[in-house]
């Protein structure tokens, strides 16, 4: 009676794996029900070893092309390092699989564990496509701004689509290969292979979370140099001691190491800004008060400011003031909008996105509070990091326009601009996107002839050789916008307040299309020339002569300048910006810019990577080598100040 309750329980708890063969006579029940459940482990398991064998070889093969990016090892320790890499990997796939074991236990979820082995490898192609076309993984951030902002101009919707269907089709066809042409055979042999291997990369993992918490902290530039390379990477660090911005020791030093250098990896830990450290007071002053018309261009590359590309905005140029060395808070939109009306450099986002009711953006209240008001017109992700809190919060909901296409917020605004007041007061913004890939025009602006069909197709066929098609389309693009915003320009002039406007036509960020052979794309990737040196024009009302500014100015002196200029503010621009008035800028100086999570100080066309610990030529993007030196230590030290302005317990 005994033996057959004990049957009945095997047989009822494993399905069909229930075996009289795995009894063990003379034994309590429970004891040999809890024998049989691990024999009918052990065998699933095994069952399951060759595809876990395939994710590791596969694992290694990806972990090895994307190294192939970094430099080679030079040293011992580097070299153990590298191979420690693989080890990270592996263990860590290794917990992966076995967490993914008890689906193997069930018929109706056993698909669950091809299917996320697959959809593993098939991301893992797409990242190292990512890293070798535009030089960045593939992260949750990159996933959202692609694909799950519906408003979003990054890819179309159609492109989207296809993707996702293309994903999932061949996800369903490697699974059910595998399932059609594989049958569950246990591996027994398979065990002991798996207890060495898994050794290996324990004993991997450990030695190289041991190097790397070391060289984390004495910035062993040997170790470090590999961590941006394989995805979702995080190698352990444990800081002993603290850096603060720098060591006064250093100043007796003709050079310095980069890397002794703390305030380039600074960590705000928490510490709350105190922004602005002054409210701005205004002078009376009336006649001062004009509206101010912004016009931002996505994507705008300087070399494309010229009369063939936009013959309207060139000419208009002739009658303002044009900024030539000028340089965006970022490489990407969203850092440089934030400083743009902020005033502020973009280190400051991510306190003020997580707590934007907790700080008052100066600029627009400022403006709010003047008797202006605030009219937003783009296509462009607003709700994306919260930006119509962060940005434009004193904006009535029926003033912000954020539905449709370029000619769409070109038509709403000049029909807004018909029916404004005579003597309203505004603050206009004008987002066009159509030059963002994948760059678009109508027919009738097809001026450069030549374009690629299908634009990503043809850019992985060659990146090399095609970026003239690439740009063809770009310029295009870019001339139907000129062609939009002289018909705003025409606008103003027949409604007679063309020259009672302030005009600022800017790019949010540059573009680049690999010209020179480096296989750079795009914007977001790197902090050289090509992504981070914009066109900027400022026409003051009533100016009829041009002029060309040659020293450097930034997003962020935009704001500065209209509160001394416009509202006639009489407190110090250092008490809310971290930018200078346009108008009154003398000589050069060192700016900071941010990519999506990385940042970087420039200055003398050196470009200082706060993340990589090095040194570049911001025009060739050529390693520089040897350490700092004091001037550009000074630099540095001046940057790293103004990002802690706003911080309670900063400098």
């Amino acid at each position: 009676m005994t033996n057959m309750i004990e049957k009945n329980i095997a047989t009822a708890s494993l399905g069909e794996y229930g075996n009289k063969s795995w009894t063990v006579p003379n034994m309590p029940a429970a004891k040999g029900f809890f024998i049989r459940v691990g024999g009918f482990v052990k065998k699933k398991f095994r069952e399951q070893l060759p595809l876990y064998f395939l994710l590791q070889a596969a694992a290694a093969i990806f972990v090895l092309l994307f190294l192939l990016h970094a430099p080679a090892p030079k040293s011992l320790l580097s070299f153990v390092y590298v191979a420690s890499i693989f080890g990270y990997f592996g263990f860590f796939l290794t917990i992966f699989f076995v967490l993914l074991l008890p689906f193997a236990f069930n018929r109706f979820t056993k698909f669950i564990i091809p299917v996320a082995i697959w959809g593993l490898l098939i991301f893992s192609t797409i990242d190292l496509f990512s890293m070798n076309m535009f030089k960045f993984h593939v992260n949750m951030f990159i996933i959202q701004i692609n694909f799950l902002i519906p408003e979003d101009v990054g890819i179309p919707q159609k492109t989207r689509i296809g993707i996702g269907l293309a994903f999932a089709t061949l996800l369903a066809a490697l699974v059910i290969f595998q399932i059609k042409t594989t049958k569950p055979k246990e591996n027994r042999k398979g065990g002991k292979a798996f207890l060495v291997i898994f050794s290996v990369f324990v004993a991997l993992y450990a030695s190289g979370s041991v190097i790397h918490i070391l060289a984390f902290n004495k910035q062993t530039e040997e170790v470090l140099t590999y961590d941006n390379f394989p995805p979702l990477y995080h190698p352990a660090t444990k800081r002993t001691r603290l850096r603060g911005p720098y060591d006064p020791a250093l100043d007796d030093l003709e050079e310095v190491r980069i890397t002794d250098f703390g305030g380039l990896n600074q960590n705000d830990g928490g510490k709350i800004m105190k922004y602005p450290l002054a409210y701005p007071e205004f002078a009376r002053n009336e006649e001062s008060k004009k509206s101010i018309l912004v016009i931002m261009l996505e994507s705008w590359q300087t070399d494309s400011f010229n009369a063939e590309v936009m013959p309207l905005l060139h000419a208009f140029s002739k009658e303002a003031t044009v900024f030539e060395k000028h340089f965006p808070a970022g490489n990407n939109t969203f850092p440089s909008l934030f400083s743009f009306f902020y005033g502020i450099h973009a280190g400051y986002f991510n306190i003020i996105r997580n707590n934007p009711d907790s700080y008052t953006i100066v600029f627009t209240n400022s403006l709010f509070k003047n008797g202006y008001k605030i009219r937003v017109y783009t296509r462009s992700a607003l709700g994306l990091f919260h930006f119509k809190t962060v940005l434009f919060r004193e904006a009535a909901p029926e003033d912000v326009h954020n539905v449709g296409d370029d000619r769409d917020m070109v038509d709403f605004y000049l029909k807004d601009l018909e029916n404004q007041k005579q003597n309203g007061l505004y603050l206009d913004f004008v987002f066009l996107t159509s030059s963002h890939y994948p760059y678009e025009y109508p027919e009738e602006h097809r001026v450069y002839d030549g374009v690629p069909e299908y634009l990503l197709y043809d850019l992985v066929a060659d990146r090399n050789k095609e970026w003239k098609k690439y740009k063809n389309a770009y310029w295009n693009s870019l001339h139907y916008e000129d062609a939009l915003i002289g018909e705003i320009f025409e606008n103003l002039k027949k409604k007679g307040v063309f020259d009672d406007y302030w005009i600022i036509v800017a790019g949010d960020h540059s573009e680049e299309f690999g010209e020179d052979g480096k296989g750079h794309w795009g914007h977001g990737i790197n902090f050289f020339r090509s992504q981070t040196l914009v066109p900027f024009i400022v026409k003051r009302p009533g100016q009829k002569t041009g002029e060309v500014v040659k020293v450097t100015t930034m997003h962020q002196d935009f704001v500065p300048t209209i509160m001394e200029e416009v509202l006639k503010t009489t407190t110090p621009p250092e008490m809310y910006s971290n930018g200078r008035n346009l108008f009154k800028i003398q000589d050069d100086r060192g700016v900071v810019v941010y990519s999506y999570s990385e940042g970087a100080y420039i200055f003398d066309n050196t470009i200082i990577d706060k993340e990589k610990f090095k040194k570049f030529d911001w025009r060739t993007k050529e390693e520089l080598p040897g350490n700092l030196n004091k001037k550009e230590l000074e630099a540095i030290r001046e940057l790293f100040s103004e990002e802690q302005r706003f911080m309670k317990d900063g400098s």
